[in-house]
């Protein structure tokens, strides 16, 4: 049906053409299965690297987040970021992002310099 409708060019390639672009990719190749009357594909994420380190390049102790600490490098490039620009950037609630900069504030000595509009952040120089 979904041939004769136009939909698919040609019966049983999609299985292949998703194998090889895989393949293509370095990535491992998925898993099929039927099961009660279908199909069930199983892919397997490949571990990101965020290139974020803990410990003696960001000057902040083991126990501390990535989340914590990329906020920590985005505050550092824009002072002047919101904590709304924030939430949106690292995907996160506004009480989320309070969260993280409460630990900022507490183990980094970070302030709110000025107001909620015009303000900054500002690090302890050191």
């Amino acid at each position: 049906m979904f041939y004769r409708a136009g939909f698919i060019e040609s019966w049983g390639r999609g299985i292949r053409k998703i194998c090889e672009g895989f393949a293509s990719a370095k990535l491992p190749k998925p898993v099929f299965e039927t099961l009660c009357g279908g199909i069930r594909v199983t892919v397997a994420r490949p571990k990101v690297d965020t290139g974020l380190k803990t410990g003696l390049k960001t000057g902040l102790k083991d126990d501390i987040s990535e989340l914590t600490i990329r906020m920590k490098q985005m505050i550092e490039e824009r002072p002047s970021i919101t904590i709304l620009e924030l939430g949106v950037a690292m995907k996160l609630s506004r009480n989320g992002v309070k969260y993280h900069l409460r630990i900022l504030k507490d183990k980094m000595g970070l302030v709110r310099m000025g107001g909620r509009k015009s303000g900054h952040w500002k690090f302890p120089a050191g």
